[in-house]
């Protein structure tokens, strides 16, 4: 059996590898993927599954389209890149109150 998160861990550091970008630390990890901190102010999450990542990316895209920063008063990372055999997106940093995770958020349909 995968351990999905180990997996999502090692398509992180390739993602970073290929992008020049030294992974830190940690910043959380659960049902949906692995989120790390990186050495330039950007967090990468890689996703579990590919479902996933298109949603997370899917909702980031819209996002951008609308020209949205904050949600309830919420900070909404912007969207700096992404890698679509990787399943990672590359997020801006952002201080509390945050919100970024939208894997199983829907845009124009329930997920």
């Amino acid at each position: 059996m995968i351990d999905a998160n180990a997996d999502a861990l090692k398509r992180a550091e390739e993602y970073a590898r290929r992008r020049g970008l030294t992974l830190k630390a940690p910043l959380g990890s659960g049902a949906d993927g692995v989120v790390l901190s990186t050495d330039v102010a950007t967090a990468v999450k890689a996703l579990k599954y590919k479902e996933l990542y298109r949603q997370e990316l899917a909702v980031y895209h819209r996002l951008e389209q609308k020209h949205v920063d904050q949600i309830c008063g919420f900070w909404v990372p912007k969207l700096i890149d992404h890698h679509d055999e990787f399943w990672v997106v590359e997020i801006e940093f952002v201080v509390p109150p945050f919100v970024l995770d939208f894997a199983t958020a829907g845009v124009d349909s329930d997920p």
